[in-house]
């Protein structure tokens, strides 16, 4: 195991009149423990695609606005009573910060849920064991377009996914779809775990 190479060293080279070979070792020191530090949260820099791109973004939870001068803004998480963290967002010149996202999870009951997202996006997701009648009602019946599914089979006997029928729009709403087995394997949709992204 080799050991742990010396930390970043700000003052390198000690002295401006050290010869190059004197300093190269400490420079490529330093060069790896800013490699290093670049790599959190980003594709290496020499990759052979997406170089210094961002993996993730982190944003760490304040208590207070953070102040923001001119020409700046600022993006921060904060928590919001009987929510969660919530994205905020400040202006330049200490403006008044707002909330950027409302993200906050609904139960309908014990495997069904919703959320929204920006762009007026309503996420249904859950699961279910057996659909009376094969229909899986979409709750809040606010549902305009479709605008795309995934259905998961669970448990432990393999299965292929079901296969699909939205139900006719009632007013213009979304308010289910029929869940069938796929021909060859029942009726009855085998028990799935499910996501349905809409417009509303």
């Amino acid at each position: 195991m080799q050991p742990e190479p010396p930390p970043y060293d700000p003052n390198i080279p000690a002295n401006p009149s050290d010869a190059l070979a004197t300093s190269q070792p400490q420079f490529l020191n330093n060069f790896q423990k800013l490699y290093e530090a670049f790599e959190v949260n980003h594709i290496p820099l020499d990759a052979l695609s997406g170089a210094g791109n961002h993996t993730i973004v982190q944003l760490l939870e304040q208590e207070n606005p953070q102040q923001t001068q001119f020409s700046e803004i600022s993006v921060y998480t904060k928590d919001v009573s009987d929510q969660t963290d919530q994205v905020f967002l400040r202006y330049q010149g200490d403006g008044t910060e707002f909330q950027l996202t409302n993200y906050q999870i609904y139960s309908v009951d014990a495997t069904t849920f919703f959320t929204f997202l920006p762009g007026k996006i309503i996420v249904y997701f859950g699961s279910f064991i057996t659909l009376p009648s094969n229909v899986l009602k979409l709750f809040p019946p606010v549902a305009k377009k479709i605008m795309g599914m995934t259905f998961c089979p669970s448990g432990s006997t393999p299965t292929n996914k079901p296969r699909i029928n939205l139900l006719q729009p009632s007013s213009g709403f979304f308010t289910g779809m029929e869940v069938f087995a796929t021909p060859g394997f029942g009726r009855a949709s085998p028990p799935c775990y499910y996501t349905i992204l809409a417009n509303f």
